[in-house]
């Protein structure tokens, strides 16, 4: 090593130690971009992407926090039409809705413009960032995880949700654990502390993309109550009508006998004295009268039958409208113009 004659280090010396310097920090930052490859690259895809006025508005609705919006923007998300949206995620499969997939890397949104099911789109968005986060987490955070959702499951679990995560299990092999924490994470309220804390990275408020569910949910799930309750109405009330109706077609035909009966009594001579004629002729008579109520009230039990099948019918039509326009695979197709 050379010195000047005050004994510091001369200009080459400092030079050596600058690229000794310099080279350390390039190795350093080489094992840094190592490390935080995945980082990177999604740091990269995500200054790059441009969300569409329409999907950006889909974002904007979830009250994603900073990470979530990374996360979203690095996945790039695309809004797509029935034949696009079947195409990237690889749709099939017509006895499940498909809302949204995560493609690997990429976000595929189904465009759902039904008013009735506002948020649907906005809650899918936000279930599918939620599997962008758990496709960065390490095996630990995973392991980490599982028990947790696992005990959130068993607490809110119905027949809809057991149904849909054994759809999962044949489907998607392996992915349970994965799907529960989106789908705990976008549609299930008062989470344990350690979950909270867990999707608090994720959104600024998460009971906003919870509402969300809740107010679509609430439209199906309201037209599926009031179903049930109407043909549990309908068959109680056609008990009912064909009671009355049998009961009214027997008392007819009794009191058409008992008619014959006091008539050829009555035609015979010293049949009846005056008062006894007078009373039996007057039971008839009121016998007669309690049959037309009797009809009536059949008519009036099969006039509100009508009135609830057409409410039936009309209930079916709405249902059936609104899973139409949650399903892909049932989109009209579009006409093309001659």
């Amino acid at each position: 090593m050379t010195t000047t004659p005050n004994g510091r280090r001369g200009p080459r010396a400092l030079l050596a130690v600058l690229a000794g310097v310099l080279a350390l920090a390039l190795v350093g930052t080489a094992l840094w971009a190592m490390a935080n490859r995945r980082y990177l690259e999604d740091a990269y895809t995500g200054w790059n992407y441009e969300a569409s006025a329409e999907l950006a508005a889909v974002r904007d609705r979830t009250a994603m926090s900073d990470e979530g919006r990374f996360l979203f923007a690095a996945s790039t998300p695309s809004l797509e039409d029935a034949e696009q949206f079947n195409e990237s995620c690889g749709r099939e499969d017509p006895t499940f809705y498909v809302l949204g997939c995560y493609a690997g890397t990429t976000i595929h949104l189904y465009r759902i413009t039904d008013e009735r099911l506002d948020g649907i789109v906005e809650v899918t968005a936000a279930h599918e960032m939620l599997h962008a986060a758990w496709d960065r987490m390490t095996e630990a955070e995973h392991d980490e995880l599982e028990p947790l959702l696992e005990a959130e499951y068993e607490r809110v679990a119905d027949d809809a949700f057991a149904e849909r995560m054994d759809y999962y299990a044949e489907a998607q092999p392996g992915t349970r654990v994965n799907e529960l924490h989106s789908i705990i994470g976008t549609e299930v309220a008062d989470l344990s502390p350690e979950l909270e804390a867990h999707y608090d990275q994720y959104f600024e408020d998460r009971s906003v993309v919870v509402g969300l569910h809740d107010g679509y949910s609430s439209v199906l799930a309201d037209i599926q109550e009031r179903s049930e309750s109407l043909v549990a109405e309908l068959d109680a009330l056609a008990g009912t009508i064909e009671a009355g109706r049998s009961a009214y077609e027997a008392g007819t035909t009794e009191l058409n006998d008992d008619i014959e009966v006091f008539n050829a009594r009555a035609s015979t001579p010293g049949g009846f004295d005056t008062d006894e004629f007078e009373r039996q002729r007057d039971r008839l008579y009121d016998r007669g009268e309690e049959l037309d109520e009797q009809r009536d009230a059949v008519n009036a039990d099969v006039a509100r039958y009508e009135e609830l099948r057409a409410e039936l019918e009309s209930l079916n039509a709405e249902s059936a409208a609104l899973l139409q326009s949650m399903d892909s695979l049932q989109a009209p197709k579009e006409v093309p113009v001659p």
